[in-house]
């Protein structure tokens, strides 16, 4: 049984029988997807949207990946569609 400061637990039966357990780098974790997403071409767009729609940012990317997920073969086709036809045009 350790403790040690930073580090979650120790934890006893967590994952194995008879054995603590100690966790670390979840903040670290955390810091890292913040600054992936913050540092994204188009975050201010994400922003926008997410305060237009009195969301977190986290609660508006969620939603446009559980949105993304359930999209038919034909929607993401025509997305596809779009996207190229819009690179061409620029």
């Amino acid at each position: 049984k350790t403790f040690v400061p930073g580090i979650w637990g120790p934890y006893y039966n967590a994952v194995t029988p008879h054995a603590w357990l100690l966790e670390g780098g979840q903040s670290s974790t955390g810091s890292l997807i913040d600054y992936v997403i913050r540092s994204f071409a188009c975050f201010p767009l994400i922003e926008e949207n997410a305060t237009a729609q009195n969301m977190s940012v986290y609660e508006y990317l969620n939603q446009r990946v559980l949105a993304l997920a359930t999209e038919t073969d034909d929607q993401k086709e025509n997305a596809n569609a779009n996207a190229k036809t819009k690179q061409v045009s620029h």
